[in-house]
């Protein structure tokens, strides 16, 4: 689906099954439809929120590396701290930032057991391409 779409859909997914979906998104697409995580916290909808929080557009500025000779546009963010402001704004929803393996382990163990929504940011490198690149070559 286009960027932000995973948000709405696993709301309504959450709404429809009753059961524990995940959102698996990047902090781009949060920036765009995150704030529907106030949905969730209305309803009390059990939905995982996995950001990684890379602070860009990352697939854009892959692009723009393998393709404009590391020529940037506007695809890099300032540095954020998503989990801690989404604890900020949603107190009642537990929020976790991931920055190692370990800590997402743990995160992902302590959000799932919550009984309505949960937010997991986990950092990671803008520069590090994905494994999509034999799909732009």
């Amino acid at each position: 689906g286009g960027m932000g779409y995973s948000f709405g859909a696993a709301i309504g997914s959450a709404f429809a099954r009753q059961r524990r979906t995940f959102v698996i998104a990047g902090d781009g697409a949060f920036f765009m439809h995150g704030m529907e995580i106030h949905t969730a916290l209305e309803y009390r909808l059990p939905v995982t929120f996995v950001v990684f929080n890379n602070n860009a557009h990352a697939m854009c500025v892959t692009r723009e590396q393998l393709f404009y000779g590391n020529r940037y546009s506007f695809n890099r963010f300032r540095p954020s701290r998503i989990a801690e402001g989404v604890a900020a704004m949603f107190p009642s929803m537990p929020a976790y930032p991931a920055g190692t393996v370990d800590q997402l382990f743990d995160a992902l163990e302590l959000a799932t057991s919550a009984s309505g929504p949960s937010f997991i940011a986990v950092d990671c490198d803008p520069d590090e391409i994905p494994p999509f690149l034999p799909f732009l070559q």
